[in-house]
Protein backbone atom coordinates (compact mmCIF):
# COMPACT_ATOMS: atom_id res chain seq x y z
CA UNK A 1 0.00 0.00 0.00
CA UNK A 2 1.14 3.54 -0.78
CA UNK A 3 0.13 7.11 -0.01
CA UNK A 4 -2.29 8.75 -2.43
CA UNK A 5 -2.96 12.26 -1.10
CA UNK A 6 -2.39 14.57 1.87
CA UNK A 7 -4.66 17.42 2.95
CA UNK A 8 -3.70 19.86 5.72
CA UNK A 9 -5.73 23.03 6.27
CA UNK A 10 -5.70 26.03 8.61
CA UNK A 11 -3.03 24.93 11.06
CA UNK A 12 0.13 26.73 12.14
CA UNK A 13 1.71 28.28 9.02
CA UNK A 14 -0.42 26.21 6.63
CA UNK A 15 -3.35 27.57 4.68
CA UNK A 16 -4.36 24.97 2.12
CA UNK A 17 -2.07 21.99 1.55
CA UNK A 18 -3.29 19.50 -1.06
CA UNK A 19 -0.64 17.08 -2.32
CA UNK A 20 -1.29 14.18 -4.70
CA UNK A 21 1.48 11.61 -4.36
CA UNK A 22 2.97 10.15 -7.53
CA UNK A 23 3.38 6.38 -7.53
CA UNK A 24 7.15 6.77 -8.11
CA UNK A 25 8.35 10.17 -6.92
CA UNK A 26 6.90 13.22 -5.20
CA UNK A 27 9.13 16.21 -4.46
CA UNK A 28 8.18 18.95 -1.99
CA UNK A 29 10.15 22.18 -1.93
CA UNK A 30 9.89 25.64 -0.44
CA UNK A 31 11.66 28.20 1.70
CA UNK A 32 13.00 27.47 5.17
CA UNK A 33 10.13 27.60 7.63
CA UNK A 34 7.49 26.74 5.03
CA UNK A 35 6.85 23.40 6.73
CA UNK A 36 8.34 20.78 4.40
CA UNK A 37 9.73 18.52 7.11
CA UNK A 38 6.55 18.74 9.19
CA UNK A 39 4.54 17.39 6.24
CA UNK A 40 7.06 14.58 5.92
CA UNK A 41 6.74 13.84 9.64
CA UNK A 42 2.97 13.42 9.28
CA UNK A 43 3.65 10.61 6.82
CA UNK A 44 6.46 9.26 8.97
CA UNK A 45 4.03 8.64 11.85
CA UNK A 46 2.64 5.87 9.63
CA UNK A 47 6.05 4.32 9.00
CA UNK A 48 7.26 3.58 12.53
CA UNK A 49 10.65 4.57 13.85
CA UNK A 50 11.51 7.38 16.26
CA UNK A 51 9.34 10.48 15.82
CA UNK A 52 10.13 14.03 16.83
CA UNK A 53 7.29 15.51 18.92
CA UNK A 54 5.64 18.78 17.96
CA UNK A 55 6.26 21.76 20.23
CA UNK A 56 3.35 23.77 21.59
CA UNK A 57 3.27 27.56 21.26
CA UNK A 58 3.75 29.12 24.74
CA UNK A 59 1.18 31.82 25.54
CA UNK A 60 0.60 33.83 28.72
CA UNK A 61 -3.02 33.53 29.86
CA UNK A 62 -4.92 34.64 32.95
CA UNK A 63 -3.97 31.38 34.65
CA UNK A 64 -0.33 31.65 33.64
CA UNK A 65 1.63 29.96 30.86
CA UNK A 66 -0.36 27.73 28.55
CA UNK A 67 0.46 26.02 25.26
CA UNK A 68 -1.53 26.17 22.04
CA UNK A 69 -1.55 24.08 18.87
CA UNK A 70 -1.20 26.99 16.47
CA UNK A 71 -4.74 27.36 15.11
CA UNK A 72 -5.56 30.65 13.35
CA UNK A 73 -8.54 32.70 14.53
CA UNK A 74 -10.24 32.18 11.17
CA UNK A 75 -10.11 28.75 9.49
CA UNK A 76 -10.64 29.57 5.82
CA UNK A 77 -10.35 26.07 4.35
CA UNK A 78 -11.72 23.85 7.12
CA UNK A 79 -15.04 23.35 5.30
CA UNK A 80 -13.17 21.66 2.43
CA UNK A 81 -12.47 18.65 4.67
CA UNK A 82 -14.98 15.81 4.60
CA UNK A 83 -17.40 15.87 7.55
CA UNK A 84 -16.41 13.66 10.44
CA UNK A 85 -18.39 10.43 10.66
CA UNK A 86 -20.51 9.58 13.74
CA UNK A 87 -18.25 6.67 14.71
CA UNK A 88 -15.27 9.07 14.74
CA UNK A 89 -16.78 11.51 17.24
CA UNK A 90 -15.45 9.62 20.25
CA UNK A 91 -12.06 9.07 18.58
CA UNK A 92 -11.60 12.82 18.20
CA UNK A 93 -12.82 13.87 21.64
CA UNK A 94 -10.28 16.43 22.84
CA UNK A 95 -8.67 16.68 19.41
CA UNK A 96 -9.08 19.08 16.50
CA UNK A 97 -8.92 17.88 12.91
CA UNK A 98 -6.33 19.46 10.66
CA UNK A 99 -6.44 17.20 7.61
CA UNK A 100 -6.67 13.80 5.98
CA UNK A 101 -4.32 11.13 4.62
CA UNK A 102 -5.60 9.18 1.61
CA UNK A 103 -4.27 5.77 0.55
CA UNK A 104 -4.13 4.04 -2.82
CA UNK A 105 -6.62 1.38 -1.63
CA UNK A 106 -9.38 4.01 -1.46
CA UNK A 107 -9.30 4.36 2.33
CA UNK A 108 -8.45 7.49 4.33
CA UNK A 109 -7.50 8.50 7.87
CA UNK A 110 -8.19 11.78 9.64
CA UNK A 111 -5.36 13.74 11.24
CA UNK A 112 -5.85 15.50 14.55
CA UNK A 113 -3.90 17.38 17.19
CA UNK A 114 -4.74 18.03 20.86
CA UNK A 115 -7.03 20.99 21.48
CA UNK A 116 -5.20 21.71 24.73
CA UNK A 117 -1.64 20.49 24.22
CA UNK A 118 1.21 20.43 26.68
CA UNK A 119 4.69 21.71 25.79
CA UNK A 120 5.09 18.82 23.33
CA UNK A 121 2.48 16.74 21.55
CA UNK A 122 2.02 14.30 18.67
CA UNK A 123 -0.27 13.87 15.71
CA UNK A 124 -3.44 11.89 16.38
CA UNK A 125 -4.32 9.47 13.55
CA UNK A 126 -6.75 6.91 15.01
CA UNK A 127 -7.47 4.76 11.94
CA UNK A 128 -4.28 4.54 9.85
CA UNK A 129 -3.90 2.04 7.05
CA UNK A 130 -0.86 -0.29 7.18
CA UNK A 131 1.71 1.44 4.97
CA UNK A 132 5.04 -0.36 4.71
CA UNK A 133 8.02 1.95 4.59
CA UNK A 134 10.56 4.00 6.51
CA UNK A 135 12.03 7.49 6.73
CA UNK A 136 15.56 8.79 6.18
CA UNK A 137 16.52 12.00 7.97
CA UNK A 138 18.72 14.76 6.59
CA UNK A 139 21.88 13.76 8.49
CA UNK A 140 24.11 11.37 6.57
CA UNK A 141 26.61 9.10 8.36
CA UNK A 142 30.33 9.72 8.39
CA UNK A 143 32.10 6.67 6.97
CA UNK A 144 34.99 6.41 9.41
CA UNK A 145 37.37 3.48 9.63
CA UNK A 146 36.51 0.71 12.03
CA UNK A 147 37.95 -2.78 11.70
CA UNK A 148 35.51 -5.67 11.79
CA UNK A 149 36.50 -7.84 14.73
CA UNK A 150 34.47 -10.92 13.83
CA UNK A 151 32.44 -12.27 10.92
CA UNK A 152 28.95 -13.58 11.75
CA UNK A 153 28.46 -17.20 10.76
CA UNK A 154 24.66 -17.02 10.63
CA UNK A 155 22.59 -15.56 7.82
CA UNK A 156 19.88 -13.23 9.14
CA UNK A 157 16.67 -12.02 7.48
CA UNK A 158 17.17 -8.75 5.61
CA UNK A 159 14.93 -6.94 8.09
CA UNK A 160 17.36 -7.80 10.90
CA UNK A 161 20.29 -6.33 8.96
CA UNK A 162 18.17 -3.24 8.32
CA UNK A 163 17.33 -2.93 12.03
CA UNK A 164 20.99 -3.13 13.07
CA UNK A 165 21.88 -0.34 10.65
CA UNK A 166 18.86 1.81 11.49
CA UNK A 167 19.38 1.49 15.24
CA UNK A 168 22.96 2.67 14.83
CA UNK A 169 21.75 5.60 12.73
CA UNK A 170 19.04 6.56 15.24
CA UNK A 171 21.44 6.33 18.16
CA UNK A 172 23.86 8.65 16.38
CA UNK A 173 21.10 11.06 15.37
CA UNK A 174 19.60 11.33 18.87
CA UNK A 175 22.92 11.16 20.72
CA UNK A 176 21.96 8.29 23.00
CA UNK A 177 24.39 5.60 21.88
CA UNK A 178 26.57 3.60 24.24
CA UNK A 179 27.80 1.53 21.32
CA UNK A 180 30.58 3.10 19.26
CA UNK A 181 29.94 0.93 16.20
CA UNK A 182 28.98 3.20 13.31
CA UNK A 183 26.79 2.40 10.33
CA UNK A 184 29.77 1.55 8.11
CA UNK A 185 30.78 -1.20 10.51
CA UNK A 186 27.51 -3.05 9.94
CA UNK A 187 27.80 -2.73 6.15
CA UNK A 188 31.33 -4.18 6.24
CA UNK A 189 30.41 -6.92 8.70
CA UNK A 190 27.45 -8.01 6.59
CA UNK A 191 29.30 -7.94 3.26
CA UNK A 192 32.20 -9.90 4.77
CA UNK A 193 29.78 -12.53 6.07
CA UNK A 194 27.96 -12.87 2.73
CA UNK A 195 31.21 -13.05 0.76
CA UNK A 196 32.77 -15.59 3.12
CA UNK A 197 29.89 -18.02 3.40
CA UNK A 198 28.02 -17.33 0.16
CA UNK A 199 30.23 -18.98 -2.49
CA UNK A 200 31.71 -21.49 -0.03
CA UNK A 201 34.92 -23.41 -0.66
CA UNK A 202 36.36 -26.91 -0.38
CA UNK A 203 35.57 -26.95 3.34
CA UNK A 204 32.65 -24.53 3.85
CA UNK A 205 29.36 -25.43 2.20
CA UNK A 206 28.04 -22.64 -0.06
CA UNK A 207 25.06 -20.54 0.98
CA UNK A 208 23.17 -19.55 -2.20
CA UNK A 209 21.00 -17.02 -0.35
CA UNK A 210 24.02 -15.16 1.06
CA UNK A 211 25.68 -15.16 -2.36
CA UNK A 212 22.52 -13.76 -3.97
CA UNK A 213 22.28 -10.98 -1.37
CA UNK A 214 25.90 -10.02 -2.07
CA UNK A 215 25.52 -10.11 -5.86
CA UNK A 216 22.23 -8.22 -5.81
CA UNK A 217 23.75 -5.41 -3.74
CA UNK A 218 26.60 -5.17 -6.25
CA UNK A 219 23.98 -4.75 -8.98
CA UNK A 220 22.25 -2.03 -6.94
CA UNK A 221 25.52 -0.12 -6.53
CA UNK A 222 26.10 -0.36 -10.27
CA UNK A 223 22.77 1.38 -10.82
CA UNK A 224 22.97 4.12 -8.19
CA UNK A 225 26.64 5.15 -8.03
CA UNK A 226 27.66 7.96 -10.44
CA UNK A 227 28.80 6.79 -13.86
CA UNK A 228 31.90 9.01 -13.55
CA UNK A 229 33.09 6.77 -10.71
CA UNK A 230 32.95 3.72 -12.97
CA UNK A 231 31.96 1.16 -10.34
CA UNK A 232 32.97 -2.39 -11.31
CA UNK A 233 32.57 -4.63 -8.27
CA UNK A 234 33.03 -5.16 -4.55
CA UNK A 235 36.06 -7.20 -3.58
CA UNK A 236 36.89 -8.61 -0.15
CA UNK A 237 40.41 -8.43 1.28
CA UNK A 238 39.77 -9.60 4.84
CA UNK A 239 39.09 -7.77 7.03
CA UNK A 240 38.49 -4.96 4.51
CA UNK A 241 35.79 -4.27 1.91
CA UNK A 242 37.05 -2.56 -1.25
CA UNK A 243 35.19 -0.87 -4.11
CA UNK A 244 36.84 -1.57 -7.45
CA UNK A 245 36.20 1.20 -9.99
CA UNK A 246 37.62 2.44 -13.28
CA UNK A 247 39.07 5.40 -11.37
CA UNK A 248 40.82 3.32 -8.70
CA UNK A 249 40.24 1.03 -5.73
CA UNK A 250 38.87 2.43 -2.46
CA UNK A 251 38.24 0.88 0.95
CA UNK A 252 34.57 1.45 1.68
CA UNK A 253 35.60 3.47 4.77
CA UNK A 254 37.59 5.90 2.60
CA UNK A 255 35.03 6.86 -0.06
CA UNK A 256 34.06 10.52 -0.50
CA UNK A 257 31.16 12.04 1.40
CA UNK A 258 28.99 11.97 -1.72
CA UNK A 259 29.65 8.30 -2.49
CA UNK A 260 29.15 7.44 1.19
CA UNK A 261 25.79 9.22 1.13
CA UNK A 262 24.63 7.19 -1.89
CA UNK A 263 25.82 3.90 -0.35
CA UNK A 264 24.01 4.81 2.88
CA UNK A 265 20.72 5.43 1.05
CA UNK A 266 21.08 2.34 -1.14
CA UNK A 267 21.93 0.04 1.78
CA UNK A 268 18.93 1.12 3.85
CA UNK A 269 16.49 0.76 0.96
CA UNK A 270 18.00 -2.54 -0.22
CA UNK A 271 17.79 -4.05 3.26
CA UNK A 272 14.21 -2.88 3.76
CA UNK A 273 13.01 -4.08 0.34
CA UNK A 274 11.47 -7.52 0.80
CA UNK A 275 11.23 -8.04 -2.96
CA UNK A 276 8.17 -7.17 -4.98
CA UNK A 277 5.95 -5.73 -2.24
CA UNK A 278 5.36 -1.96 -2.62
CA UNK A 279 6.82 0.26 0.06
CA UNK A 280 7.39 3.96 0.79
CA UNK A 281 10.61 5.82 1.56
CA UNK A 282 10.58 9.44 2.71
CA UNK A 283 13.88 11.34 2.50
CA UNK A 284 14.67 14.72 4.03
CA UNK A 285 17.13 16.65 1.85
CA UNK A 286 18.56 13.80 -0.27
CA UNK A 287 20.97 16.28 -1.88
CA UNK A 288 23.18 16.52 1.22
CA UNK A 289 26.90 15.95 0.43
CA UNK A 290 26.19 15.49 -3.30
CA UNK A 291 27.74 17.36 -6.23
CA UNK A 292 25.05 19.01 -8.42
CA UNK A 293 25.75 16.55 -11.24
CA UNK A 294 25.05 13.63 -8.90
CA UNK A 295 21.95 15.37 -7.51
CA UNK A 296 20.48 15.28 -11.03
CA UNK A 297 20.87 11.52 -11.32
CA UNK A 298 20.26 10.40 -7.71
CA UNK A 299 16.49 9.90 -7.72
CA UNK A 300 16.20 8.58 -11.31
CA UNK A 301 18.85 5.99 -10.42
CA UNK A 302 17.13 5.09 -7.14
CA UNK A 303 13.77 4.75 -8.90
CA UNK A 304 15.40 2.44 -11.46
CA UNK A 305 17.10 0.33 -8.79
CA UNK A 306 14.00 0.05 -6.57
CA UNK A 307 11.05 -0.12 -8.96
CA UNK A 308 8.51 -1.05 -6.26
CA UNK A 309 9.33 1.95 -4.05
CA UNK A 310 7.36 5.20 -3.74
CA UNK A 311 9.80 8.02 -2.96
CA UNK A 312 8.59 11.16 -1.18
CA UNK A 313 11.33 13.75 -0.62
CA UNK A 314 11.71 17.33 0.57
CA UNK A 315 14.52 19.43 -0.85
CA UNK A 316 16.00 22.86 -1.53
CA UNK A 317 17.89 21.64 -4.60
CA UNK A 318 16.71 22.71 -8.07
CA UNK A 319 18.53 19.65 -9.44
CA UNK A 320 16.43 17.30 -7.30
CA UNK A 321 13.20 19.14 -8.17
CA UNK A 322 13.74 18.78 -11.91
CA UNK A 323 15.44 15.38 -11.94
CA UNK A 324 12.43 13.31 -13.12
CA UNK A 325 9.71 14.41 -15.54
CA UNK A 326 7.47 11.50 -14.53
CA UNK A 327 6.89 12.77 -10.99
CA UNK A 328 4.84 15.22 -8.95
CA UNK A 329 6.58 18.29 -7.59
CA UNK A 330 5.03 20.82 -5.21
CA UNK A 331 6.24 24.18 -3.97
CA UNK A 332 5.10 25.48 -0.60
CA UNK A 333 4.39 29.18 -1.20
CA UNK A 334 3.00 31.96 0.95
CA UNK A 335 -0.44 33.20 -0.10
CA UNK A 336 -1.87 36.72 0.09
CA UNK A 337 -2.63 36.42 3.82
CA UNK A 338 0.80 35.06 4.74
CA UNK A 339 -0.17 31.38 4.99
CA UNK A 340 1.50 28.51 3.14
CA UNK A 341 -0.30 26.77 0.26
CA UNK A 342 0.92 23.88 -1.90
CA UNK A 343 1.35 24.66 -5.60
CA UNK A 344 1.73 21.87 -8.16
CA UNK A 345 4.59 22.44 -10.60
CA UNK A 346 3.75 21.39 -14.12
CA UNK A 347 6.15 20.05 -16.74
CA UNK A 348 6.99 23.60 -17.89
CA UNK A 349 8.00 24.62 -14.36
CA UNK A 350 10.16 21.52 -13.94
CA UNK A 351 11.93 21.94 -17.28
CA UNK A 352 13.62 25.20 -16.25
CA UNK A 353 17.30 25.72 -15.52
CA UNK A 354 18.62 25.77 -11.98
CA UNK A 355 18.44 29.58 -12.00
CA UNK A 356 14.84 29.47 -13.23
CA UNK A 357 13.87 27.06 -10.45
CA UNK A 358 15.63 29.14 -7.80
CA UNK A 359 13.77 32.26 -8.92
CA UNK A 360 10.34 30.98 -9.94
CA UNK A 361 9.87 28.03 -7.58
CA UNK A 362 11.99 28.80 -4.52
CA UNK A 363 11.29 32.53 -4.67
CA UNK A 364 14.90 33.73 -4.86
CA UNK A 365 14.76 37.22 -6.34
CA UNK A 366 18.35 37.20 -7.54
CA UNK A 367 20.83 34.35 -7.99
CA UNK A 368 23.88 36.62 -8.01
CA UNK A 369 26.21 36.67 -4.99
CA UNK A 370 25.52 39.62 -2.67
CA UNK A 371 28.94 41.17 -3.33
CA UNK A 372 28.22 41.16 -7.08
CA UNK A 373 24.87 42.86 -6.49
CA UNK A 374 26.54 45.47 -4.30
CA UNK A 375 29.22 46.24 -6.89
CA UNK A 376 26.71 46.48 -9.75
CA UNK A 377 24.48 48.76 -7.66
CA UNK A 378 27.49 50.97 -6.86
CA UNK A 379 28.23 51.40 -10.57
CA UNK A 380 24.54 51.98 -11.39
CA UNK A 381 24.38 54.66 -8.69
CA UNK A 382 27.21 56.46 -10.49
CA UNK A 383 25.36 56.52 -13.85
CA UNK A 384 21.65 56.61 -13.03
CA UNK A 385 21.50 60.43 -13.10
CA UNK A 386 23.56 60.68 -16.31
CA UNK A 387 21.69 61.02 -19.60
CA UNK A 388 21.59 57.72 -21.43
CA UNK A 389 23.60 57.77 -24.64
CA UNK A 390 26.31 55.91 -26.52
CA UNK A 391 29.12 57.50 -24.50
CA UNK A 392 27.57 56.87 -21.07
CA UNK A 393 26.62 53.28 -21.96
CA UNK A 394 30.15 52.61 -23.24
CA UNK A 395 31.63 54.06 -20.04
CA UNK A 396 29.15 52.02 -17.95
CA UNK A 397 30.26 48.82 -19.71
CA UNK A 398 33.93 49.71 -19.17
CA UNK A 399 33.37 50.19 -15.43
CA UNK A 400 31.66 46.81 -15.19
CA UNK A 401 34.51 45.14 -17.08
CA UNK A 402 37.15 46.79 -14.85
CA UNK A 403 35.28 45.42 -11.82
CA UNK A 404 35.41 41.93 -13.36
CA UNK A 405 31.66 41.95 -14.03
CA UNK A 406 31.65 42.17 -17.82
CA UNK A 407 29.43 39.10 -18.21
CA UNK A 408 26.67 40.88 -16.29
CA UNK A 409 26.38 43.78 -18.75
CA UNK A 410 22.93 42.85 -20.21
CA UNK A 411 21.08 42.57 -16.88
CA UNK A 412 23.00 45.53 -15.45
CA UNK A 413 21.95 47.72 -18.39
CA UNK A 414 18.31 46.76 -17.85
CA UNK A 415 18.62 47.63 -14.19
CA UNK A 416 20.28 50.96 -15.07
CA UNK A 417 17.45 51.84 -17.49
CA UNK A 418 14.82 50.99 -14.87
CA UNK A 419 16.51 53.34 -12.40
CA UNK A 420 16.82 56.04 -15.07
CA UNK A 421 13.08 55.84 -15.83
CA UNK A 422 12.20 56.20 -12.14
CA UNK A 423 14.25 59.40 -11.87
CA UNK A 424 12.96 60.89 -15.10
Amino acid sequence: MMFKRLRIVDWRQYGNIDIEFHKKLTVITGANGAGKTTLLNILNTQLGGVQQPLVGVPTMGLAGLIYTSGFPKVRRFFESLLPIQPYQQQQFAGFARIGTIYYDNGQSAEIGIPQNPSSTYNFHIPNPQPVKGFSINSIRPLFKYEQVSHIPTSLFPKQQYYNLYKNSSNNRFYGNSNNNKNETYFIKETLLSWATYGPGNAIIAPNPQALKLFNDFEIILGKVLPTTLGFIKITIRPPEVVLVTRTGEFPIDAVSGGVASIIDLAWQIYMFDSGGEPFVVTIDEPENHLHPEIQKSLLPNMALAFSNCQFIVVTHSPFIITSMSDSNAYALKYNDVGKVDSVLLDRVDKSGSANDILKEVLGLEDTLPYWVDDEINRIIEKYKAVEVGDASISSFKDDLSKAGLGKYVPESLLKLLENYKKIN
